[in-house]
This record gives C-alpha cells, structure tokens and sequence, in this order.
C-alpha cells in the first residue's frame, strides 16, 4: 500500500476538498458507541454508499475522503477497502505564471492537488475495478510537467480494469503530436462496460483495444461513429449520441438497425431545424428491447422524424426534450407539433398499465443554461424531486434517481414571458383530471411583474385542469409568494370555494419570512403571519392541510416554528422545518 502521507497532507486544505456542507460526515457523541458495534463489511457498504451519493451530486469532489478522518477504527476499515478508492476523477487545470500576473503568454497546465493523488488512489484501490472520469481541457501536453505527465500515463493505462471510462477533451487530437497516448491505451480492457467519449477524434485511439464486455457507449459529437462502424458492433445494450447533425440520419438509422439488443437509447440534436424527411418504409428501425428512449432536439419536429422511424415496445420509457435555444433562429414552437404523439403515447400506456399524469412540474430546468420548462410525471410521490430541478435528475436509474415512465420536457432559454404560450396550450390540452400534485419553481431571469402574471395563469390552469391536487409545492422567492392567493377561496361559497380544494400537503422552499435587514425573531414576519391565516381558514372551513415542510428558507427562527403550531392549535398538524436559515448559508442578492 503506498505511502498516505501526501494524501493526508493534501486534505488539510479544506477549501478545495469541501464542495457543500451536506457533504460532510460528523460523528456525533451519542451515536459513537452504536456505530462502533456495526461490522466491518456493514461500515464499508455504508462508506460505498456515501461516496456514490457524493459523486453524484458533485462529480469533481473530494470530500468523501472525510470518512477515514472521522475516528482511528474508519480509517483503518476505510484504508483497508479497496471498493472505496476506486472512483477517481482527473482534470488539469490552467494556471497563469505568478510572475506575469494578467498575462496568459506565459501559462503552464497543472493538475489541483488533489489530482496529484491518483497514483496513490490506484494503488489502494489494490485490484478492483475502477470508475474513471478524465477530463482534459487541452492537447498542449508539453507545458506538463513531468508529474502531471506521469499522473496522466497511469490514469489511461489503469484502462486495462476499469469497469467505467470517461475521457472528455475541449481541443483536438493530433495523432503526430500525442502519438504517446496512443501508446498508452492497452490492447485489451476486458472489465470494461462503459464508454464514454466527449470530443473529436477520440474513438479511434481505442480502435485496436478489444473490449469484449462493453456494453454502454456515449459518443460526442456522434459523427465520429459513423466513420467507425466497427466500434459500434458490440452487443450493445447503452447507447448516447450527442451532437448529431443534419445529415446523420442515415447513418444513425444504419447503426440502430445493427444494435437489436439496445435497452436504452439517448440521442441529442446538434442544431435547430435539422431538415430531415418523412419516413419510408424501408427506413424503418426495430428496437424489441428497447426500455429507455431519451429524444433531444432544437426544434418541435426533427425529433418527431426520428421517432416514426422507431418500432418500439409500448412499454418504453420516453423522454422528449426540446430546447429553444434564445439565440438561435428557430421557428415558434407550437403545441401541435408534439402533442399528439404525447397523448398517444399517453393513451397507450394507460391501456396497458393504467398509469396516468399524476405529477406536473414547471420550474427552472439547467442552472446552466438558465432554461424554463414543464415536466410530466407519472409518480405519485413528489418527495424526490419537489425541490430538484430537472438537470439533477438522471435518464439512467441508480440508486438515488427514480425514472418516471414518462416525461416531458419542454425547454426555453429566453425567460422573457412568465409562463410561454406553449406551456399553457400544452397542459390545457393534457388529461390532468386524476393529477395528485404540482411542482413551481422560479424562473431565474423573470423579475418585476412576474408574479402576478404567472399567478392568474397558474391559478386559471389548476381550476380548469386539476380539481384533484393534494400536494403543492413552491420553490424560490418569488413563487412562494404566491401561497396565499393559491391556498385562498375562489370567492363561491361551500366546499369548492377554495382552489385547491383537497389540498393535504404543502411544501415551501426558499420563502422569505424575513429579509436580510429585518431578520431577528423580534421583527414581525407579514409572511408568516399571512400564511397560517389561510391555513387556519382552511381547517376551520374542512379544507384541512395536514402536512407543511419548510425548506431552505430565510429569516426563520425556531420561534416562528413553535408560533405556527401554536397558532393553529391542532396536535394531528405536522410541521416540518429543517432547521436552516439560508440567510447564513447562502449570499442574499
């Protein structure tokens, strides 16, 4: 096992290990003594566990590595677990000469420090199988120095057992000039499952590597597949596609028709407006396993011309994403360009299943991209993801995603109207009868106005649409401020006076009880006070909501927690707060 020193050393620098709060481990006192009666094998997987939800959240951290920090018996079970050091992610960094400040004349690329520990990572990883991730900004790899060079010859030749394999470049290959990594990558990486390739050039370095276990591939840009064929002759059951142009439907349907064994297929459009023709019959592509179809385009049709080309189960999740670039010149996107194929797909599985919408989300899609969309569910339970925009949701399950059989995304860059036309065409056009809740967020870029323009149209939908809500959530600033208008009556008398009327559950993220320059438990909360008169109001009325959830707010005090219950004075109310003030944790603008 090789020396721990460096690597220890190198988690003193918190700043570069710690990427969130939540992902800290702390080892209260009067759980020590439980958790030291735990075996073994149960801390390793609990350990495995921890690490997976860390890289899931956050792919370039660190902080995972807390855990053989905690107390001398985890670090012994850690260090002694191979499973745990198994998951390594590489990246080089630029970093300009101290002596030349502001000049980018003379740079070197560096690796962080942390990067720097791989080799070490390897050797305790001892001979299990690796998930790598291998990002590299740029080809220059003469400004290395020889330590990052070295860090780099090991990273690829620990190909040979790597189960996964990420390698994303932002520059060109030049065979002439890296001939070495060619060098580099062995003739054979028999653990070897998944593939994922991002950047020109890059599958034919792995052309003379066999790989008879690998069954899940991720090309970008698509194009490089085309002219590889054979790399595509697996017995492939993951494909991805990014970046596919106008003139690769050809050769992508070529490719489908040689994959019969595929279970899950995503294909993202490079551009708008991808001038593809209407199907022929010989055009036709057979996919009988397919379980998982991901469709992504620019536009409201090029996707629809993919998609008559596939015979598909009727089983097969789908997902259908279309983007609207702000920038770009794209027709309008109109309602009908997609909804028949969604309700007959719809219509189809409730058939066969019964399943129906059960869930709406309309909400900030890709922090990003700074997107707006509206999402379409099949789930009946909204605690996952009531607070979770949709670009931390995975295609693929794992053990912290869940996958509706579904979805609908409906993206638009621009975020200049409160709620686009197209969203409103589109659900008014949906079966929401039997829909149990609705998940809003804000939209980043809206700003003056936005809320009383979005609140009529919002409150109009759930009155011509979704008589059966019972669960409502409202994220960020601004969309929570409309909880009282949502929560109040419709101005009729008896039990359907309230919009909502059989509303149980409401969920809160991000209100502002308080602003910064008032935020002691001394100052008055309009906020709260007019929230609980409408909850009381409620169940004085038979309009009882059971259960709040407050998360992520700001300027709230226990106070106030213990305030609304005694306000509304009922031992069955379930209030829930998770005790933070986002006021101290994150910049208030």
């Amino acid at each position: 096992m090789a020396d721990s020193a460096y690597l220890d050393s190198t988690l003193s620098h918190g700043d570069k290990i710690t990427q969130a709060q939540d992902s800290r481990v702390l080892l209260r006192p009067t759980t020590q003594s439980s958790i030291d009666m735990l075996p073994p094998e149960l801390l390793v997987e609990i350990f495995h566990l921890h690490i997976l939800s860390v890289i899931c959240q956050y792919r370039e951290s660190y902080s995972w590595i807390r855990i053989a920090h905690v107390c001398h018996r985890w670090r012994v079970i850690a260090l002694a677990a191979p499973i745990l050091w198994t998951h390594i992610y590489f990246d080089d960094r630029i970093q300009y000469d101290d002596d030349h400040p502001g000049c980018r004349c003379h740079f070197k690329l560096t690796s962080s420090p942390l990067n720097t520990c791989v080799p070490e990572m390897l050797a305790r990883s001892g001979n299990a199988l690796l998930d790598v991730y291998f990002l590299w900004s740029d080809w220059n790899s003469n400004s290395w120095s020889s330590d990052v060079f070295a860090v780099v010859r090991a990273l690829i030749s620990s190909l040979s057992r790597a189960h996964t394999f990420t390698f994303i470049t932002h520059g060109c290959y030049h065979k002439e000039q890296d001939a070495w990594l060619q060098d580099l990558i062995p003739s054979k990486a028999p653990y070897l499952s998944s593939l994922s390739l991002t950047g020109p050039d890059l599958l034919p370095l792995f052309a003379q590597c066999d790989t008879p276990a690998l069954r899940g591939i991720c090309l970008s840009p698509a194009a490089s597949a085309w002219s590889r064929p054979r790399a595509l002759q697996h017995p492939l059951t993951r494909l991805r596609l990014h970046k596919v142009q106008s003139g690769d439907l050809s050769a992508l349907l070529l490719t489908l028709k040689a994959l019969p064994s595929l279970e899950e297929l995503t294909v993202r459009g490079g551009c708008a407006c991808m001038s593809w023709s209407h199907p022929h019959p010989v055009d036709y592509v057979s996919l009988p396993r397919l379980k998982s179809l991901k469709l992504a385009f620019k536009d409201g049709t090029t996707w629809l011309a993919l998609y008559e080309r596939l015979r598909i189960p009727s089983s097969t999740i789908f997902i259908l994403n279309v983007l609207v670039p702000e920038f770009e010149d794209v027709p309008d996107l109109h309602c009908d360009q997609f909804a028949p194929t969604f309700l007959s797909r719809l219509q189809a599985l409730t058939e066969r299943s019964g399943k129906h919408i059960c869930g709406v989300a309309y909400r900030s899609t890709d922090y990003d991209y700074g997107t707006t969309g509206v999402e379409l569910y099949t789930t009946n339970n909204p605690d996952w993801l009531c607070f979770t925009s949709s670009h931390t949701s995975s295609f693929f399950s794992t053990f912290f995603h869940l996958r509706p059989p579904l979805r609908l995304t409906l993206e638009y860059e621009s975020q200049g109207i409160a709620c686009r036309p197209v969203f409103l065409q589109f659900l008014y056009a949906l079966p929401l009868s039997q829909t149990t809740w609705l998940s809003v967020g804000d939209l980043i870029a809206e700003r003056d106005g936005y809320t009383t323009a979005f609140q009529g149209e919002l409150r109009s939908l759930i009155e011509a649409k979704m008589a059966n809500l019972t669960t409502l959530c409202l994220a960020g600033r601004q969309t929570t401020e409309m909880v009282v208008a949502l929560l109040s009556g419709k101005g009729t008398v008896g039990e359907e006076q309230w919009l909502v009327p059989h509303l149980t559950t409401l969920y809160l993220s991000e209100a502002v009880f308080r602003w910064q320059e008032a935020r002691t438990e001394h100052d008055p909360s309009p906020f709260k006070d007019e929230l609980m008169k409408v909850l009381v109001d409620r169940a004085s009325a038979g309009a009882y909501v059971r259960r709040v959830v407050l998360s992520g707010c700001y300027g709230v005090w226990e106070q106030d927690i213990a305030g609304m219950r005694e306000t509304m004075g009922r031992a069955d109310w379930l209030l829930e707060w998770d005790g933070v003030d986002s006021l101290d944790v994150i910049p208030f603008f």
